[in-house]
């Protein structure tokens, strides 16, 4: 019995791991989602979780935006205005977030 409950904690902590090192978080609904490949995951102003293809900002009014490529920049300029990468920004979305492994 001992062993088997060993075995049960050893996959429980190696499965945190993994959503650590995937860039992951839970949801409002308790589902745990990761960003996608070169992407973003954060929290919205509403408290959504929510992802970009990109990486992300938030800009002056609480709007998370993000590159539309993956891996690509997002910044806020001199002038308080999102800019992204070649191809433009996106508001961050959860359709863009994937479930975990």
């Amino acid at each position: 019995m001992e062993k088997i409950i060993s075995l049960i904690g050893m996959v429980l902590l190696m499965s945190s791991t993994v959503y650590a090192t995937e860039n992951c978080r839970q949801n409002i609904a308790g589902k745990i989602v990761c960003a996608p490949v070169d992407g973003t995951i954060t929290v919205d102003k509403y408290g959504e979780v929510v992802c970009g293809i990109g990486n992300c900002i938030v800009n002056p009014s609480g709007t998370v935006l993000c590159s539309i490529l993956p891996g690509g920049t997002a910044i806020i300029n001199d002038k308080g205005v999102a800019v992204c990468s070649s191809g433009g920004c996106r508001s961050a979305s959860q359709k863009y977030c994937r479930g975990a492994r």
